[in-house]
């Protein structure tokens, strides 16, 4: 009975030409070594079921003509062959397998032969895939310090890793809107520190809702009337927090300070 006369591989023939692995149901082929190039070639055909269109394109010396050798790479002269091989004796997950070879350093195949057919005592080869993983990177820019931003990313390390926006823009938009409530925490810190207010001010940037973000001057104005609320929670005893009138005029003094020399630079 011929080696391959029981042999069923489905899709083999699209394989050959991409140069990927052959199954076959036995790639136990004692001595194929001793066959002529075209004996081994019916063959390899019989068993993984190739067709007359690929083994033409086996039996020629080169099939790279010149016209698409010089659409691949600049100034062609000619074209070269390598010889084809396939090693045998491969049992990957539980099914044999013909690996082809393209290659000009002799002992290649026979050395993967001769391992595979070590191994076939252990069945063979087993694979296994880890999950896809992607890594991204986010460049942050203008960071004053780089200690308390890596301190906070840490702190904050598994809510963000649990964020999953739906979209690209979705994304990007939730960045711009962490950049504008920074810069609006940075300069207020500037401009009212030593005022008393930092620790409501602490309060004002973690409720603000970044949809309603639209200039510093607003910002400006909400800090100052959600001090002024505190200040009549306070007094209707709906809240112990406690900050004087001195300190709120303080603040709209700045304020107006600020916007006069703005509008004076004008």
């Amino acid at each position: 009975m011929d080696t391959f006369a029981a042999i069923d591989s489905r899709n083999a023939a699209s394989t050959v030409s991409t140069g990927s692995a052959m199954p076959v149901e036995n790639s136990r082929v004692k001595g194929l070594y001793k066959l002529t190039v075209d004996e081994r070639r019916k063959l390899v055909a019989q068993a993984a079921n190739l067709s007359e269109e690929h083994v033409a394109a086996l039996s020629q010396h080169g099939e790279l003509d010149e016209t698409a050798a010089d659409r691949m790479i600049e100034n062609v002269i000619g074209t070269m062959s390598l010889p084809v091989g396939v090693a045998t004796n491969f049992v990957i997950d539980g099914k044999h397998y013909l690996i082809p070879f393209c290659l000009e350093e002799s002992s290649v195949v026979a050395a993967a032969s001769n391992m595979a057919k070590r191994c076939l005592a252990h069945g063979g080869f087993t694979t296994q895939n880890d999950d896809p993983i992607m890594i991204g990177q986010i460049q942050l820019l203008d960071i004053e310090d780089i200690n308390t931003a890596e301190q906070a990313i840490l702190e904050n390390k598994e809510d963000l890793m649990a964020t999953k926006p739906t979209s690209m823009h979705e994304a990007i938009g939730e960045i711009d809107a962490y950049y504008a409530i920074e810069k609006v925490r940075k300069r207020f810190k500037r401009m009212f520190s030593g005022l008393g207010v930092d620790k409501y001010l602490r309060l004002f940037i973690y409720r603000l809702n970044s949809s309603k973000l639209h200039n510093i001057d607003e910002m400006e104005d909400k800090f100052l009337r959600f001090l002024e609320r505190i200040k009549r929670s306070n007094e209707s005893g709906n809240t112990n927090e406690k900050i004087d009138i001195i300190t709120i005029s303080r603040v709209r003094s700045e304020l107006m300070i600020k916007r006069a020399l703005k509008k004076k630079e004008r």
